[in-house]
């Protein structure tokens, strides 16, 4: 005991964590004791103790093995969680989700204290807001446990915490996708507490959802349980009893809530159950539907559309094609003659509406027009299932701006029924929530038509009409944000709408007054009827001009006392409610005052200001809850709403506060309706300009962008009448250049509705804006004019009566002839928006016809015209591209020097017609910019050149047309072009640079035709700032034209770099606006000049390598680690001590564009001989700088530094330096993880790079850390990964052989991607050829299946063919070579002079893709030709072509040779039958009857091309069967020819062709390749006599043996079974035939051959063979002799499987027994007993499964060789025993004589004796063993 004491004092003085961690058991639980009664301390803070690192120990606690330490350890745990304050705490937010697994695994199943105690803590948890933590805990290692009772435990957590904390604490979406399982459980204990976890859940979720997701599939008992549950917990209110913590406490129960509260809360609770549902597959199962919709009967038809709304009726359906389903329920609905097939058709929709939502929306807009259209229907329950149809649909589809088109229709429908049911079904679906945002985009179409609607002559429909208008006011807030489409309303009408949306006041009938009457009155002031006296005295004595019941004055507001004023108005509790920090309280304290407002504001004005104030102190602006400030701002409208003088200082405290919070989306709205209110009580200009003043300077972005969306609905809405346009102009236009676009677009809607509804006079207010903002802001006015807005203008008051008359006189009689001069003809502009292209190219004729002959027609209407004709530029028809442009050409000549400011609108959408692909269309817009040449400056359209130019969507014919037209204007413009020189020479720069050959020479006549005008030294001038490649390329291009001569250049021309391209089109890609001039200024300024001492030289390197951990392969520098602060920190302190400060300034700071500079200083001292000492000695530094540049990712600093990277190779490689394997290591596994880049030329630069660095470099090291680049994620990293391991192979073959080496490269053989995999198998292959089959020591861990496939393709690695002489001038007989130099032809030449990595290429080199596809398709047709020598010719060029492709220096891509493969090979069956007889003829026909010499010349070349053609598996496999067949049977009817080899050389013929025969059976389709053989079986042998179908029988079927051998193999690559078993029985079906019969009855090797491969197909598929007869049908009355040899042959390999199975058990022994025994046998071989290799051979066959390779490995070679060739021996011998003791058995039985060929009767007879047999044998070995 003593010492067990002196322990616990010890231990008392450790640490706490080491405490915790004690291996004494009462040592950790005194520790977690204290930290217990040290978290019950007052004012103890544990969530800083959890924070210093203490909270990851009670990880240990809950997972501690001594009972009494975890109790103690979870007493803590609770004590602390107690005191946290939210999630974020460290226990809860880093630890809490490994906690709460410990409390799953270890507690709930422990002490019922224990469980208890874990409860708690997890029910702690989800009070402290990880609600979703123990969800995700308990769901994944409890409710799942095989303990019963800690899933009951779970079970009862999760129902405690959802009933104590409710839904939004603990989602129960997760939870119900796990209840099915519970719902299974074996314990009773479980599924009751899953009813109940079920019963909790109706509380929160709506019951029906419930039943819908949960209780569909449930067992009846237990549903009649739950229902029970449900039924009893319906009546109780969802509402949690406590609050999770950093909320406040509930205020009371959910009895003290009203009802409405109550359902608000369920509402923002509920759950759909789509959301829950797994989604249901209908589509496969439909086949009832369709067939049963093909029958006249009509019930049929009824039931099956039943049956598709049976399957559909579920909660989600899963997405597919639904169209056809559409489209047949259409034909239904809209062709089906019954009314109950209709009706079920119609159900059908809605059902599926619901189940897809947004997935039936392309269907629901196919469905609606017939669905409309249906509502002529008289029955009623086809009207009510429409409207629940399209109901369905608008809500859960689309919506009523998708298909208002269609509602037009129908509203304007002759039928009256149609209209009326349309306008209900509109009204309906606008009290849908979502159609409520966006029922203002139907304003102009289905409101409109409404309105007019309203005055059919029909009652039904007009009332319908006005419904329909009435809840389009209700949506929009009011009448007034529709007013102005209710224009043709009558008084009666409008009081209708007003009582329906006010409840009937007379005074709000007094002032429903329709727009035009409002008009008329506004001249005479009206007083309103049954106002109070105050109201009328205020009125009388302060008329307005703007207002019609209330007024407004100016009051001193005294804010001295106001708070105590405040709190004498509302009473001190509620103050002290508004005060609260607890949100409900200040929710209750306004909702008192809104209660009382009216009364406190009818006392006195002075309250009414207090009030006012009060409530916009306290609680003030900045209050955090969103539904105090609704309240506040609901009590402002009560207050607007009250008959009240709104004194200035009100208004404008009210107005604050809307400001403030008008960018909220849960206020907007109501924010919205306090400021219109305000309008109506006091001037509406007063509150514009003060919303314009307090939004206009506020930090927030949405505050000014909502506001000016506030100021456009209240112009559209007052017409612009009550705001003076100078001041709203001034006030606003300077947001015109705010760097928000939202903004700027804003603010032009709101100046151009200003000016359109108050007259253009008003543009002058704007002052000088850009002409694009002046474009923007007259489409605005030109679209508010289409619809039909007039401004009016101030009218002039004359002082004479006569002379007004006259002047009106005079007006009138002018006006017609102006309007009809500027007025474009009526419906012009809509007709080139038609959709019918004949009325389209109407209108743009009349419009060219007017562009010529009426200019003032054409200024009037400028804006529309431009805007219309710019849509028309992107025509679908080319030649109304053509028109317009015509049009465009004849616009200038209306317009002096003004067209210039047009024609910026619409250039760049010429300069994009230039990109067309019709010539046509190219020339016309290079005419139309000549056409405008005399009316704008060259100069200010230069910036828009250069844009297009410079844009990577420009193509090569935009780009020379561009440069071709500037070219061609230089001569009169070109002086134009001065100050921005410079940039036209970058994009000349540019082009000069481009692949294409017409860019490259459009861009030289540019540059002379400038030089031309500015001559070569305002040029060179003009290059300063360019980069080297640029500048030099120009230089280049001068010497050419003969401007400079070759002696001048002083400078060497440094190789353009990869990449020089890009980083020239990044300075002029993004010019700062659009018209700006790009000038030098704004090109990349020149890099300052080095320092000569920016890096200082030092010794320190090998001390920094040996102090920095060394990146390996193994471990290369990711993102994120080369990413951390802390290394960039070391990296620039370590920097700072070499370099100057002005470099390291550069390398380290914020701006790129520094990082750039900093790039090219170490570029050009790079290049110095004198400061390259210093680059050398820092060099491990800049490289690490330079990997986390690369990995920061910016695309013009990764430029530069590839482009320095690949400078510093290039000088170390000549100076003859190498870097070590620490500096390869900081800058090479970087490359490689970054290599795999998607642009190109990006990652062609990285490879180049890898390439370099391989040559200067460990080619060890540099192999490892290039094979994590084999195993990226990314597709294209491996493949550059390869290609440089690939180059270095051709260099350093000897470091690769290693086995972690090939192992990596072979694991790409199993690779998806077919270019991968054969770039890997191209590496392996070249190693095998050096190294032959050494090479399988380095494999021996590869997968069996590459083992397999580099064993096929090592074994077919030297080809033989007959090898041809393919040189040009080969004409001459006996040009063939020998066979012994026919290998040297397929091994590549490898250039050594050619670039790394890429394709080696002989000389000379390749002619180009498109002019070698044009070599295949001429050689093709010139071996197709009927004359024979060109015939042969043009299979020899074709053999080049394919000799080429086969050593990878041919530019013809695979995809041509695939393409024609088929075609090919069927040109040579032709002529390979006609060649040989051609020589076989010339041969007999000659006097000595001998081939002469040059004979077979032929025969060889078509043999050669067939052995090329399918020696490349691409095109072998692309062979068609019919070609195959054709070919086969050729070849194999010339092996049989007996003349053959008296031809020259008929000994190589032969072998050729076997060896063809053989690789087409390799190589071909093996599905194509098996169905050919089976027809030469067949049909297709039954040519020629008896002997010599016997002998063509014969190869066949040893063709078909040699791929029935590999037919397990072919099945695994995708056999295609079904086709093969089609074939078979075919085969069997001819046997019925006369000439089959006679055949077989002369020889049934084909019949037996087939019958084997039937066999062979059994025993590999078993009894899945019968999926692949679907086609066959099955007759019951005849049996087919296909199934009778199936269901033999399956059984018959049942019976073995069962056999092998049953000895398989006979072996009982362990496997340790039989691992002992196999080392017993290696002992007696080691021992010289020769019976040790019988042994061995035995153990083998009896345990396959026990590999003997274990003890190989341990022995030499020669022991190694001795095993093998022992078991080879053991194994040829037991096969001969076997094939002794066959004979002897048969010659033991009788013989019988055997017969050539059976009938079709006795074969059944046989095959059914056999059967009965079997199925004998098969009982007897059922028999008990006994017996």
């Amino acid at each position: 005991m003593s010492d067990e004491a002196e322990v616990l004092s010890k231990a008392k003085e450790l640490p706490f964590n080491e405490r915790v961690i004690h291996a004494k058991w009462k040592v950790r639980n005194e520790a977690w004791e204290e930290v217990t009664s040290t978290s019950k301390e007052e004012g103890q803070d544990m969530e800083e103790w959890c924070a210093g690192g203490n909270a990851e120990l009670f990880i240990r606690g809950v997972n501690d093995t001594n009972s009494a330490a975890q109790a103690s350890a979870l007493e803590a745990l609770a004590a602390v969680l107690t005191k946290v304050k939210s999630k974020d705490a460290a226990i809860a937010s880093a630890q809490g989700h490994a906690i709460c697994k410990g409390l799953c695994c270890k507690c709930l199943s422990g002490r019922p204290a224990t469980v208890k105690r874990a409860k708690e803590i997890l029910l702690l948890f989800a009070e402290v807001g990880c609600g979703d933590l123990i969800t995700e805990s308990l769901v994944a290692f409890a409710l799942g446990h095989k303990v019963s009772k800690v899933a009951l435990n779970a079970v009862e957590v999760l129902t405690e915490a959802l009933r104590t904390y409710g839904a939004k604490a603990l989602d129960p979406k997760p939870l119900l996708k796990e209840m099915p399982k519970l719902f299974d459980a074996k314990d009773v204990k479980v599924r009751t507490a899953a009813k109940e976890l079920t019963a909790e859940f109706c509380r929160w979720i709506q019951p029906s959802v419930i039943r819908e997701v949960l209780l569909s599939d449930v067992r009846e008992a237990m549903k009649k349980d739950i229902e029970a549950l449900i039924s009893q917990n319906e009546d109780k209110a969802a509402a949690p009893t406590k609050a999770v913590r950093g909320e406040e406490e509930i205020a009371g129960e959910a009895a003290d809530k009203g009802g409405a509260q109550v359902e608000e809360e369920q509402e923002k609770m509920a759950v759909d159950a789509f959301d829950l549902s797994q989604p249901v597959s209908i589509l496969s199962d439909l086949g009832e539907f369709w067939g049963g919709l093909k029958v006249q009967k009509w019930s049929v038809r009824r039931d099956a559309l039943l049956s598709l709304k049976s399957k559909a009726s579920v909660p989600k359906i899963e997405q597919g094609d639904f169209m056809p389903i559409a489209k047949e329920l259409k034909r239904v609905i809209t062709s089906d003659s019954n009314v109950s097939c209709v009706n079920a058709a119609i159900d059908c929709v809605e059902v599926l509406a619901k189940g897809l939502r947004k997935g039936f929306k392309s269907a629901s807009k196919l469905l609606c027009p017939c669905l409309l259209d249906k509502f002529k229907e008289k029955s009623t329950a086809v009207t009510r299932s429409i409207h629940k149809s399209l109901g369905m649909c608008l809500e859960m589809c689309v919506t009523l701006n998708d298909v208002q088109d269609d509602i037009v229709k129908y509203i304007k429908h002759k039928n009256p029924k149609n209209k009326v049911e349309t306008l209900k079904l509109c009204a309906k679906v606008l009290e849908f929530p979502q159609e409520a945002s966006i029922a203002t985009k139907v304003h102009d179409t289905v409101l409109k038509e409404a309105v007019k609607a309203t005055q059919d002559s029909s009652p039904g429909v007009r009332d319908s009409a006005l419904q329909l208008v009435i809840q389009f006011a209700k949506v929009a807030g009011g009448v007034h944000a529709i007013e102005s489409f209710l224009g043709s309303i009558d008084n009666a009408r409008m009081s209708k709408i007003v009582q329906a949306l006010s409840g009937n006041t007379k005074e709000e009938k007094a002032e429903a007054k329709p727009p035009g009457v409002a008009k008329k009155e506004k001249a005479v002031p009206k007083s309103v009827p049954k106002a109070t006296p105050q109201a009328k005295e205020r009125e009388s004595s302060e008329p307005s001009k703007y207002t019609k019941s209330k007024s407004f004055e100016s009051r001193t507001l005294k804010l001295e006392g106001l708070i105590d004023d405040f709190t004498g108005i509302v009473g001190e509790e509620t103050f002290k409610g508004l005060k609260s920090t607890l949100w409900k309280e200040r929710l209750q304290a306004v909702k008192d005052i809104k209660e009382k407002a009216k009364d406190i504001c009818a006392e006195s004005e002075s309250k009414l200001d207090v009030l006012i104030a009060g409530l916009c102190q306290v609680p003030g602006w900045g209050d955090s809850n969103f539904q105090v400030l609704l309240n506040v701002f609901e009590t402002f409208i009560e207050i607007l709403q009250c008959d009240l003088k709104i004194s200035k200082e009100n208004v404008e405290f009210m107005v604050t506060g809307c400001v403030e919070k008008i960018a909220d989306v849960k206020l907007n709205a109501k924010i919205c309706d306090v400021m219109d209110k305000c309008t109506h009580a006091i001037d509406t200009e007063f509150l514009v300009m003060k919303v314009v003043s307090k939004s206009k300077n506020h930090k927030n972005p949405k505050v000014l962008l909502e506001s000016m969306e506030w100021i456009l609905n209240t112009l559209t809405r007052t017409s612009g009448r009550q705001v003076s346009p100078q001041g709203l102009i001034e006030a606003i236009k300077v947001h015109l250049g705010h760097n928000n676009p939202n903004i700027r677009l804003a603010t032009t809607n709101v100046l151009g509705t200003i000016i359109a509804y108050r007259g253009l006079e008003n543009k002058s207010y704007l002052g000088e804006v850009k002409p694009t903002v002046m474009a923007n802001i007259d489409s605005t006015i030109t679209n508010l004019r289409d619809k039909g807005i007039v401004p009016v203008s101030p009218r002039k008051k004359s002082p004479k009566k006569f002379v007004q008359a006259k002047e009106m006189t005079v007006e009138v009689e002018e006006s017609p002839e102006e309007n009809a001069d500027t007025q474009l003809p009526g419906g012009i502009l809509d007709k080139l928006s038609d959709t019918n292209w004949k009325v389209r190219r109407g209108a743009l004729e009349e419009l060219k016809q007017i562009a010529k002959t009426r200019k003032d027609a054409v200024k009037a209407n400028i804006n529309g015209l431009m805007a219309s004709l710019r849509l028309r530029l992107h025509d679908a028809n080319k030649n109304l591209i053509i028109l317009t442009l015509e049009i465009l050409q004849h616009l200038p000549r209306s317009f002096e020097k003004q067209w210039e400011r047009y024609a910026k609108l619409i250039i760049m959408e010429v300069l994009k017609i230039l990109c067309d692909n019709k010539k046509a269309v190219r020339e016309a817009g290079m005419l139309t910019l000549h056409s405008w040449t005399d009316r704008f400056n060259v100069k200010s359209m230069q910036p828009h050149f250069l844009i297009f130019v410079s844009d990577a969507k420009t193509n090569v014919d935009g780009k020379v047309s561009v440069l071709t037209f500037l070219s061609e204007v230089a001569d009169g413009s070109a002086l134009q072009l001065e100050d921005c020189l410079h940039d036209i020479l970058t994009i000349i720069a540019d082009c000069l640079l481009g692949k294409a050959l017409n860019l490259r020479e459009s861009s030289s006549l540019l540059l002379k035709a400038l030089t031309e005008v500015f001559q070569v030294e305002k040029v060179k001038e003009s290059m300063k700032g360019m980069s080297k490649s640029q500048s030099d390329c120009i230089t280049t291009s001068l010497t050419k034209l003969g401007y400079i001569s070759t002696g001048s250049r002083t400078t060497e021309r440094r190789p353009r770099t990869s990449l020089s391209k890009r980083s020239s089109q990044s300075r002029t890609a993004r010019p700062a606006t659009a018209g700006a001039r790009m000038t030098p200024s704004s090109a990349v300024k020149t890099a300052p000049e080095p320092e000569a001492d920016s890096f200082m030289p030092n010794d320190d390197k090998a001390d920094r390598a040996r102090k920095c951990r060394k990146r390996t392969a193994v471990n290369k520098p990711l993102i994120e680690e080369l990413q951390r602060p802390e290394h960039l920190r070391t990296l620039q302190a370590a920097l700072s001590q070499y370099c100057t400060q002005n470099l390291c300034d550069h390398l380290f700071h914020a701006n790129f564009k520094k990082h750039c500079t900093a790039v090219e200083i170490v570029s050009s001292l790079i290049q110095d001989e004198e400061t390259f000492k210093g680059v050398w000695d820092n060099l491990d530094l800049i490289l690490q700088w330079s990997s986390y540049r690369i990995c920061e990712g910016n695309m013009q600093v990764l430029v530069k530094i590839l482009d320095l990277m690949d400078g510093l190779s290039t000088t170390l490689r000549s100076k003859g330096y190498q870097l070590t394997d620490y500096e390869a290591s900081l800058i090479v596994p970087c490359l490689v993880e970054k290599c795999g880049h998607n642009i190109d030329r990006v990652r062609q630069s990285f490879k180049d790079l890898l390439m370099k660095l391989g040559d200067i470099c460990s080619t060890k090291a540099t192999i490892l850390m290039l094979l994590p680049g084999t195993t990226s994620k990314n597709y294209r990293t491996k493949v550059v990964s390869l290609e440089v391991l690939e180059n270095l192979y051709e260099s350093n073959e000897t470091e690769f052989y290693s086995t972690k080496i090939i192992k990596e490269i072979a694991v790409l053989l199993s690779e998806r991607d077919i270019a991968l995999k054969n770039k890997a198998l191209a590496l392996v292959m070249n190693m095998y050829k050096n190294v032959g089959s050494n090479l399988w020591k380095y494999l021996s861990s590869v997968p069996d299946s590459v083992r397999n496939m580099l064993e096929t393709k090592f074994k077919s690695l030297e080809p033989t063919s007959i090898d041809v002489d393919y040189t040009p001038s080969s004409r001459t007989p006996g040009s063939v070579r020998r066979p012994g130099s026919a290998s040297r032809t397929h091994t590549p030449v490898r250039n050594p002079s050619a670039p790394p990595g890429l394709k080696f290429k002989a000389s000379p080199a390749p002619k180009p893709v498109d002019e070698a596809a044009m070599l295949w398709s001429k050689s093709m047709k010139r071996a197709s030709s009927e004359d024979l020598p060109e015939s042969i010719e043009g299979m020899k060029q074709l053999c080049h072509v394919l000799l080429d492709f086969a050593k990878k220096t041919s530019d013809l891509d695979v995809t041509t040779l695939v393409n024609s493969a088929d075609k090919l090979i069927f040109k040579l069956s032709e002529k390979v039958a006609f060649i040989f007889d051609k020589a076989i003829q010339d041969m007999e026909s000659s006097s000595t009857r001998t081939a002469e010499p040059g004979s077979s010349r032929g025969c060889k070349y078509v043999l050669n091309t067939l052995m090329h053609s399918f020696q490349l598996s691409p095109m072998a496999a692309a062979v068609s069967e019919p070609t195959l067949r054709k070919i086969m049977k050729s070849l194999l009817l010339l092996l049989l020819n007996q003349a053959v080899p008296s031809l020259e050389e008929g000994g190589q013929l032969l072998k050729a062709l076997n060896v063809l025969m053989l690789k087409i059976l390799e190589n071909a389709n093996r599905t194509s390749t098996f169905l050919s053989l089976l027809w030469l079986l067949g049909e297709g042998g039954g040519d020629g006599d008896k002997s010599l179908r016997t002998k063509f029988s014969d190869l066949s079927i040893k063709c078909t043996i040699k791929m029935v051998k590999n037919l397990s193999a072919s099945i695994e690559e995708g056999l295609n079974l079904e086709a093969i078993m089609n074939a078979v029985n075919e085969f069997l079906g001819s046997l019925e035939k006369p000439a089959m019969r006679e055949r077989l009855a002369q020889d049934d090797k084909p019949l037996r051959m087939v019958k084997t491969i039937l066999h062979e197909l059994c025993k590999c598929v078993g009894k899945d063979i019968y999926g692949s007869m679907l086609q066959i049908p099955r007759s019951q009355d005849k049996k087919q002799l296909i199934y009778t040899y199936v269901d033999l042959y399956t059984s018959m390999t049942s019976t073995v499987r069962t056999a092998s199975q049953n000895n398989a058990n006979v072996d009982t022994r362990p496997l340790q027994a039989r691992r002992e025994e196999l080392a017993g046998i290696f002992q007696k071989i080691g021992e010289g007993e020769g019976v040790g290799l019988q042994d061995l051979y035995k153990f083998t066959q009896e345990c396959p499964h026990i590999p003997i390779d274990g003890h190989l490995s341990k022995t030499s070679e020669s022991f190694q060789k001795y095993i093998r060739d022992g078991l080879e021996a053991c194994a040829r011998q037991s096969e001969n025993d076997k094939e002794n003791r066959s004979s002897e058995e048969v010659s033991s039985k009788s013989e019988q004589p055997r017969r050539s060929s059976y009938s079709i009767e006795e074969l059944r007879q046989r095959v059914e004796r056999a059967k009965a047999l079997l199925s004998t044998s098969q009982n007897d070995t059922k028999s008990p063993a006994s017996s």
